[in-house]
């Protein structure tokens, strides 16, 4: 297998929304000889920018329950919250492969700067108002007379026109 069970589920249900199946009955119903990706196998990153940038994602989804009404969430389930999708809005489309110089943010026609479109809805719905979200960061503890430096997970908030600036330039990293 290619993909985590929760995405073999959710490329599933968006295939065949007539199909209604949980995700408990669909990870019963796998057939044997399928077999579960390892984790050495798996296509994601793990350091510090991109590990951020998953905390900002789901700061972001829990901001968006906070504001959501019942006039607002049809518009905020439009907004895709993947990582991926997140990334994709700020290249130049493309079919399988992006351009290297859009990966490389050195592309003229596409930008960082499509974020703050794609989140407008959202910025339109908060104003003013503050996101709460954690940010792994480095930190100095005292230890006798001696400082030891370490990286620690922080809470970090401001408005959410700011935290949309820090998500643009873990973009462009």
């Amino acid at each position: 297998m290619t993909m985590t069970l929760e995405d073999a589920f959710k490329n599933s249900k968006s295939l065949h929304p007539d199909i209604k199946i949980g995700f408990t009955m669909f990870k019963k119903l796998k057939p044997e000889n399928v077999r579960k990706i390892s984790e050495t196998n798996r296509r994601s990153c793990l350091c510090q920018v991109c590990c951020n940038f998953a905390l900002k994602i789901e700061a972001l989804k829990k901001h968006i329950k906070s504001i959501e009404t019942p006039n607002n969430k049809e518009q905020f389930t439009k907004i895709n919250l993947e990582k991926e999708q997140i990334s994709a809005v700020t290249l130049c489309q493309y079919q399988d492969t992006p351009k290297a110089s859009c990966i490389e943010r050195t592309c003229q026609m596409c930008s960082t700067e499509k974020i703050m479109d794609y989140f407008k809805v959202i910025t339109d719905e908060s104003q003013d108002m503050n996101l709460t979200w954690y940010q792994w960061g480095p930190i100095e503890i005292n230890k006798g007379n001696k400082i030891k430096r370490c990286v620690s997970c922080l809470p970090k908030e401001t408005a959410l026109v700011h935290f949309l600036t820090e998500m643009k330039k873990d973009l462009a990293l």
